[in-house]
């Protein structure tokens, strides 16, 4: 078995068939490869941070994402991706084809720079050395079944990105056989983290649960829901576990998304708490203001770490946590507020974020085999208060928080979970990622994708100076977009189906008749919305 072949081998063994990816002449010996083996595929994107969003998707998704571009020019174009999914915990390999042991000689003898060589030593290696948990060049063959192996148990157990770089003269180089190399992990319980745990659960008077991440990716649905229910306890989601709970549960209050469209009303049982319990939660920006008013308050594990008020433990294993809070007798008698009713805003002379989120919210409810994707804009917060009628519906970014990862995530999410993407996207982190629609078109894709359209960086007008909301002033200079034409791009991209809405009646026909389509080709929908319209609190 080759080295590509084993890389294959081991990606299909961890659920991952597609790899996303542009190829160059230093990993052509591992598309050559995918080209031999009938059970996996590349996806061919328009550029390299695409391919690495696409991966980093669909690793969030239950799988384990894969992406493979050219040395330095690629790698480091989809770098930013790469982050994004070590942050938020995504388990992804990125491949890559790395200069021959000859192109060192004549680098470093002659000047002679080998392609895409920076000059200095193995810049590949040493960048993504700061966003993975893992990065190794396979230097000997002999050594390259021991890396590769390492390198998926890492990901796997680390639930974060791995970087594998082969020279691009090896790939059809033969492993010696071996033995399987994985890492045991003895794991006990950390007494004295949860003896304290317990105890200052027990002492409570109105505790509550904030779902996060780690739940999702270790698939601890089944022991979670039995806490609620057993304590009957109030609980809450983060947005990287929207959905993973079915929001129609009677103990569920909503997304504790951001600090910033907060609804006092809504979350009064969590913010009045004095006893937040974080299971697997990782906390960004947006919940900052959280995390340091209740900081004395929370009890919390999360990739092995545990925190009781100020007092931290490490070696915190979140099932084992789980498995000892099972066995406490608690019964929360906390009452739940009601959930406010929705506005339909069906007032056809103002289209604004509330009526495009009130129209999806009203479509979505009947369509169980859907995915929400939103991007990183104003719409956010009003994409994690939208009722998701089934689990597992939702997909964002956050933490992290860039700017048009939702698009070309959403494509690798619909590779592997075959749910049908509904993709919510500002105009600013659209125009970043617009050519995903191509590859929407050549890969048939079926998704609608929603843009927000105000012809501004909105989030960062709002960030900056959000007195332009409310005030007969211009927007900063630096947040204006140029406008768009979003319902011509199936006549660009050769495909598709583009429509632009300026009413909610206009925007409801558009959701029905793509309800009603067929779905074997891409959607996009502008949203002509005011430019100082801002989501409701």
């Amino acid at each position: 078995m080759t080295v590509s072949e084993y890389i294959i081998k081991k990606l299909k063994a961890y659920g991952c068939n597609h790899v996303a990816g542009i190829p160059g002449t230093s990993c052509a010996g591992f598309f050559n490869a995918i080209d031999r083996d009938k059970d996996i595929n590349y996806i061919l994107t328009t550029n390299e941070l695409e391919s690495g969003y696409i991966a980093d998707g669909y690793g969030r998704n239950g799988g384990f994402g894969a992406v493979c571009v050219s040395y330095g020019v690629g790698t480091l174009s989809l770098l930013n991706a790469v982050a994004s999914a070590f942050t938020e915990r995504v388990p992804l390999l990125v491949i890559n084809g790395g200069p021959t042991e000859k192109d060192l000689q004549i680098e470093s003898e002659f000047g002679s720079l080998f392609s895409h060589s920076t000059g200095a030593k193995q810049t590949d290696l040493n960048v993504f050395k700061h966003v993975t948990v893992f990065a190794e060049v396979i230097e000997n063959v002999s050594e390259a079944k021991t890396i590769i192996d390492k390198a998926f148990d890492t990901a796997d157990k680390e639930f974060r990105p791995v970087y594998i770089e082969v020279p691009q003269d090896y790939w059809d180089n033969e492993i010696p056989e071996g033995k399987e190399v994985t890492t045991s992990q003895k794991i006990e319980v950390n007494t004295a983290f949860q003896t304290l745990a317990n105890t200052t659960i027990l002492n409570a008077s109105s505790p509550v649960l904030i779902i996060g991440v780690e739940v999702v990716r270790r698939n601890l649905y089944v022991k979670v829901l039995a806490l609620i229910e057993k304590w009957n306890i109030p609980f809450v989601t983060t947005a990287l576990s929207k959905s993973y709970i079915l929001e129609s549960h009677p103990l569920f209050v909503g997304c504790y998304d951001s600090d910033l469209f907060h609804s006092s009303d809504r979350f009064e049982i969590i913010d009045k708490s004095d006893c937040s319990i974080g299971l697997g939660c990782i906390w960004g920006i947006d919940h900052r203001a959280f995390v340091t008013t209740k900081f004395n308050d929370i009890v919390e594990m999360s990739f092995s770490k545990g925190r009781v008020s100020k007092e931290k433990f490490e070696s915190v294993d979140l099932e084992l946590v789980i498995d000892a809070f099972l066995e406490l007798d608690i019964s929360v008698t906390t009452q739940i507020p009601e959930k406010p009713a929705r506005s339909l805003n069906t007032h056809s002379d103002y289209f604004g974020h509330e009526q495009v989120f009130a129209s999806i919210n009203e479509h979505i409810q009947d369509q169980n085999n859907i995915q929400i994707a939103t991007d990183t804009c104003l719409g956010s917060f009003l994409g994690a208060d939208l009722d998701m009628p089934s689990r597992n519906m939702y997909l964002a970014n956050p933490v992290w928080l860039s700017i048009g990862q939702g698009t070309p995530a959403a494509i690798g999410a619909y590779l592997k979970n075959k749910k049908t993407p509904i993709i919510i996207s500002g105009d600013g982190g659209f125009q970043m990622v617009a050519q995903s629609f191509s590859t929407m078109v050549k890969y048939k894709i079926p998704a609608l994708i929603i843009i927000l359209d105000n012809s501004l960086y909105a989030i960062e007008q709002y960030l900056i100076d959000n007195s332009y909301f409310t005030e007969n002033k211009a927007p900063l200079k630096y947040v204006k977009l140029n406008n768009w034409s979003y319902e011509n791009f199936p006549n660009v991209f050769n495909g598709g189906i583009g429509k632009r809405a300026k009413t909610k009646l206009q925007f409801d026909e558009i959701i029905s008749s793509w309800v009603a389509s067929e779905k074997n080709e891409p959607w996009i929908v502008a949203c002509e919305i005011p430019h100082k319209d801002l989501p409701p609190n």
